[in-house]
C-alpha cells in the first residue's frame, strides 16, 4: 500500500500481483498435468474403438450398396464380403462369385500393442459365449456370423482396451439381425 499526505490510496504492488499469477499457474499446471495421462489413455481406446466401428461400417456399406472393386485393372462387384477378427488383426476379404469359395484379400487392419482387442464373444439373451477368432459375413443387406458358436440370431461384441488397462475398456456391437454396428 502506498500513502500519500492525507489521501489514501490502497492498492496492490506489481510484485504482489506477480507472485499471486505465479502461485496460480503452478497450481493449473500440475493439476492438469495429473489428469492428461489418463485423459489421453481413455481417448486412445475410443479412438481404437471409433476406427474398427468405421472400417466395419465401410465393409457393410459395400456389401449393401453392390460397391465394386478394382482387382488387376478388372472392375469386380463381390457377391459377399468377409470379416476375420482376431485378438491383433481384423482381416478383410471378398468372394467374387456365389458359387466359388475363395475370398480374395481386400485389406488387414493390425492391432498392435498397448491396443487390442480383449475378448471377443457371442451373445444371445441370456448366453455368453467366448469365441476367437469370430467372421462375419456380409451379404447385401444380410449380416451373419460364420462361426459354429455364434448363430445368426446372435449378437457378437468385441471388447478392446489400451495398456491392458480394464478402466480404458470400450466394446462394440454386431447385431446379425438389425445389421447394427456400433458401442455398447
Amino acid at each position: 500500500m502506498i500513502k500519500k499526505g492525507k489521501n489514501i490510496v490502497s492498492g496492490f504492488t506489481l510484485i504482489e500481483v506477480l507472485v499471486v499469477i505465479s502461485i496460480i499457474a503452478i497450481l493449473a499446471v500440475s493439476i492438469s498435468n495429473i489428469n492428461w495421462n489418463r485423459l489421453n489413455d481413455r481417448q486412445k481406446v475410443t479412438i481404437l474403438q471409433n476406427r474398427v466401428i468405421s472400417d466395419l461400417e465401410a465393409v457393410r456399406n459395400n456389401a449393401l450398396f453392390g460397391k465394386w472393386v478394382i482387382d488387376n485393372n478388372v472392375l469386380i462387384v463381390p457377391y459377399e464380403w468377409k470379416v476375420d477378427i482376431s485378438n491383433t488383426s481384423i482381416v478383410i476379404s471378398y468372394k467374387e462369385v456365389i458359387t466359388d469359395n475363395v475370398f480374395i484379400l481386400h485389406k488387414i487392419i493390425n492391432i498392435s500393442p498397448p491396443e487390442r482387442i480383449r475378448t471377443i464373444y457371442c451373445w444371445d439373451d441370456i448366453n455368453i459365449i467366448a469365441t476367437s477368432p469370430a467372421e462375419i459375413i456380409f451379404r447385401w443387406s444380410e449380416v451373419s456370423f460364420g462361426s459354429s458358436t455364434c448363430t445368426w440370431e446372435n449378437i457378437l461384441s468385441l471388447d478392446l482396451d489400451y495398456k491392458e488397462i480394464e478402466i480404458f475398456t470400450e466394446s462394440i456391437e454386431i447385431n446379425s439381425v438389425s445389421g447394427l454396428i456400433g458401442d455398447k
